[in-house]
């Protein structure tokens, strides 16, 4: 027997951070919240904008978060082109990042994913995850 509870905050976004999504954020939710349950992924909250996605994810210990990744970037651009939401082939960078949340934060970081819209009025996804990358120490550079 096991006991985990396992947290990942994941972030990616599409191709070149083309604002794709504008119209159909609320849509893409719906279809990611939809699939990553109907593949055992138990998806706590999600935040599409126009130009990249945050989810909250609760992780078991049969579960990679590579795999975890690919079967919502991949299904969801797969959706996207199906119903031919955009005039071009759509498609998400290769890159995804993810982070530990530990659960003392949940609270605040659903916040957080609650006020994206509001937060990205100010600040731009590139500039974001930069900062989420000197907090985790990444030295990821854009």
């Amino acid at each position: 027997m096991y006991y985990s509870r396992i947290y990942l905050h994941l972030l990616w976004t599409t191709e070149n951070c083309q604002n794709s999504l504008n119209n159909y954020s609320k849509k893409l939710g719906s279809f990611l919240m939809s699939h990553a349950e109907k593949k055992g992924i138990d998806c706590l909250m999600i935040s599409v904008l126009a130009n990249h996605v945050h989810c909250l994810i609760k992780i078991n210990s049969t579960q990679s978060v590579s795999d975890i990744v690919q079967i919502l970037k991949g299904s969801s651009s797969l959706w996207i082109n199906k119903n031919s939401f955009l005039p071009y082939k759509f498609k998400w960078e290769d890159e995804y990042f993810a982070f530990s949340i530990s659960y003392s934060q949940l609270s605040e970081f659903k916040n957080y994913l609650m006020n994206q819209s509001k937060f990205h009025e100010t600040v731009g996804v590139k500039k974001e995850i930069q900062n989420i990358s000197n907090v985790y120490k990444l030295n990821y550079k854009l």
